[in-house]
């Protein structure tokens, strides 16, 4: 991630310095925008993580996974 972002930085810093102080402003949008991008996706991740975590910690239903299979003899009295 913060690779990423110097490499994108520098690539604006070098063509800043050809094109000249005029395009300082898209220099910073750049960045800007890049390092938003970034943040939208650390801010989503951690909201993801943190609603899973309280999901499962005040989870109060027990959930068994049994066979197919087995649902099915059951609904047709089969095992009794």
């Amino acid at each position: 991630m913060f690779r990423s972002f110097w490499t994108i930085y520098h690539q604006t810093k070098h063509t800043v310095r050809h094109l000249g102080r005029k395009h300082n402003v898209k220099c910073f949008l750049a960045v800007s925008t890049l390092a938003s991008i970034w943040f939208s996706l650390l801010a989503s991740l951690v909201t993801l993580y943190s609603a899973t975590h309280f999901w499962l910690k005040h989870s109060k239903t027990v959930i068994s996974i049994t066979p197919l299979t087995v649902l099915a003899a059951l609904n047709t009295n089969e095992l009794t």
